[in-house]
């Protein structure tokens, strides 16, 4: 099997949510270590987790992991600086791209199981979806690393690479609706955490 770098993007100051979402309670962890996790546990051979707002107080709670953390000074321009942050720093120039934003909280099997799809089909982009929705995690072939290296906010980041490659996008239709667990807003974690943690 081909290499493949998880990058967690964990760098945003979480206005929304009104607390720090990589500190809320996720199970015995905090959310960002139960992110860590799971990507450690999974067939990923590199983590990068990135950084930005707080990155010192939340260096301190996973700079025990076999991790690559990265901190992206310019985090308040948008999500697209992070993204291009962790890409600049994976080790490995044959690896593909995994991406998960922090508040997107997926189990090592669902992990597993859109890496093995995206491999067996070898695919250009990969994603789980449920009843049709398209979910994360996002996996990209390496061979867009430069079309990743120029996306930005205005260009809806990565979204605008999808729609370029509309024909060449390999869907994993699964059972449930975990991949499609996004972190907004306090009620989302309320609701989120009830059905994760009851299935």
């Amino acid at each position: 099997m081909n290499p493949i770098t998880a990058i967690l993007l964990a760098a945003g100051e979480s206005t929304r949510m009104g607390k720090l979402k990589s500190l809320l309670a996720w199970g015995e962890d905090t959310l960002i270590e139960y992110q860590i996790n799971s990507l450690l546990n999974s067939r990923i051979d590199e983590v990068i987790v990135v950084l930005g707002y707080k990155n010192e107080e939340l260096s301190s709670h996973i700079d025990k992991y076999p991790i690559n953390i990265v901190v992206n000074y310019d985090y308040a321009y948008g999500k697209t600086t992070s993204i291009k942050k962790g890409i600049s720093s994976v080790s490995n120039n044959q690896s593909d791209f995994l991406f998960l934003s922090v508040d997107q909280p997926r189990k090592t099997i669902l992990i597993n199981s859109v890496i093995d799809f995206h491999f067996q089909n070898k695919s250009l982009i990969s994603f789980p979806t449920y009843n049709d929705r398209g979910g994360h995690p996002l996996i990209l072939n390496r061979s867009l690393k430069d079309d990743i290296l120029k996306i930005n906010e205005s260009t809806f980041g990565l979204k605008n690479i999808i729609t370029k490659n509309k024909q060449k996008l390999n869907r994993l239709e699964v059972s449930d609706g975990q991949c499609l667990i996004d972190l907004n807003i306090y009620k989302d974690y309320e609701k989120a955490y009830s059905q994760y943690f009851n299935d």
